[in-house]
């Protein structure tokens, strides 16, 4: 079952990032550096983000966002696949992986979490968001929260 989420997942991806890609193929080439850096989201707060592939102007970027406990290293196939034909970025919550500890957040503040990181780190939008389990809810929230900075998709 969780192998035919992560399919489909992939395969949504895929459809945006190629939409995407043959939109903006005489678009210059942004943001295509890979890294893999430590970000202030402010308050002294560093969180770590992970980014590789190529991105083309106006295409969108896609971001993962883990579920539960887990940290980014459980997109890292997920991650080498896409970043074969687009921008994708994950990154490790407060507390979690690389990232440094901090008291419970509340989900607001983990979404406000992720907006400052996007911004800090400088990955423009616009954003394809990618969750599973309680990302899928982080994603939602940042979707309705941050509309102008994600791709409108399907329902």
């Amino acid at each position: 079952m969780f192998a035919a989420r992560i399919l489909l997942t992939l395969l949504c991806v895929s459809t945006f990032a190629q939409s995407a890609l043959a939109q903006s193929m005489k678009g210059e080439r942004r943001g295509s550096a890979p890294f893999d850096k430590l970000v202030d989201v402010g308050g002294g707060r560093r969180l770590h983000i992970r980014c590789s592939g190529m991105n083309f102007e106006g295409s969108p970027v896609v971001v993962l966002e883990s579920g539960g406990g887990n940290d980014s290293s459980v997109w890292d196939r997920v991650q080498s696949e896409a970043a074969k034909f687009t921008r994708v970025c994950s990154y490790d919550r407060a507390g979690l992986g690389s990232s440094e500890p901090v008291p419970a957040r509340t989900i607001v503040a983990l979404t406000e979490d992720l907006h400052a990181l996007l911004m800090n780190a400088k990955v423009a939008g616009p954003y394809i968001l990618v969750g599973h389990s309680l990302g899928g809810i982080l994603t939602r929230l940042y979707a309705s929260y941050y509309p102008a900075e994600v791709v409108d998709g399907p329902n």
